[in-house]
Formats: C-alpha cells, sequence, structure tokens
C-alpha cells in the first residue's frame, strides 16, 4: 500500500497499522465515512497502534505541519 497527499484517512491510519507507525495528527474530525475518528472506530482492534492527536500544533512547532507523504 502506498499513500499521499491525496490519500483519505483511511488509507493513511491503514497504512501506519499495516508499517506498525504511531500516527501524529493534528487533524481528527468526525466528518465523513473515511475520516480519521470514523476510521479509529470502525477499524480499531486491542493491538491497533495509538493515534496521537495533537491539540495545538502551534504550540509545539512555529510553521504550519502539511501532511506527510507515506
Amino acid at each position: 500500500m502506498i499513500c499521499s497527499t491525496e490519500s483519505s484517512d483511511r488509507m493513511v491510519w491503514l497504512f501506519a497499522q499495516e508499517k506498525q507507525m504511531i500516527l501524529l495528527t493534528a487533524n481528527r474530525s468526525m466528518k465523513g465515512e473515511d475520516s480519521l475518528e470514523q476510521v479509529i472506530r470502525q477499524e480499531s482492534l486491542p493491538t491497533s497502534l495509538p493515534v496521537i492527536t495533537l491539540a495545538n500544533v502551534d504550540r509545539i512547532y512555529r510553521k504550519k505541519i502539511s501532511r506527510t507523504v507515506c
């Protein structure tokens, strides 16, 4: 599986789980069937790796963070 900046949240989450990566995000909305929050609720298992959501990215980084290409 390959993901890009055009990938849905579902594809990114599945990629992270497949590669055993912890997902770090600043966006965890529940808008749409493929939103990250919806994907976690539908796909998460007890063995799934966590998703860490940053509440205020600007406090951590002075410049805007963009979605990383996997």
